[in-house]
C-alpha cells in the first residue's frame, strides 16, 4: 500500500513539473505578444562548445541528442515560446 502511495505521488509530482514548464512557456508568449519589440519576439539560443548544450536568452540550457534545433524543426523555444533564433559562435581553439 505504501509502495502505490509513492508511485502516486511520484507520477502527480512528474506531471505537476511539466504542468509547470508549459505555464512558463504560455506566460512568455503571452509577453511576447504584448512587448512590441524584436527580442521579444525571438529568443536566441547560442551553442556552447564546452557543454555542447544551447544557451537561451530566457537562461535555460537545452540539449540535443544531435544536430541544431533548426535540424531538429524546433521553431519556437521550449522555455518561453518565442521564436529560435540560432547562433553558433565559432569554436575557440586552446
Amino acid at each position: 500500500m505504501e509502495h502505490d502511495k509513492d508511485s502516486i505521488i511520484f507520477q502527480l509530482q512528474k506531471k505537476l513539473a511539466v504542468a509547470q514548464r508549459k505555464n512558463k512557456q504560455l506566460e512568455g508568449i503571452i509577453k511576447a505578444i504584448h512587448e512590441d519589440s524584436a527580442s521579444a519576439t525571438s529568443c536566441r539560443w547560442t551553442y556552447n562548445h564546452n557543454t555542447e548544450a544551447w544557451e537561451t536568452d530566457c537562461q535555460e540550457t537545452y540539449s540535443f541528442l544531435e544536430g541544431t534545433p533548426t535540424e531538429n524543426k524546433t521553431t519556437f523555444c521550449n522555455f518561453c515560446g518565442r521564436r529560435v533564433v540560432e547562433h553558433i559562435p565559432n569554436e575557440e581553439v586552446g
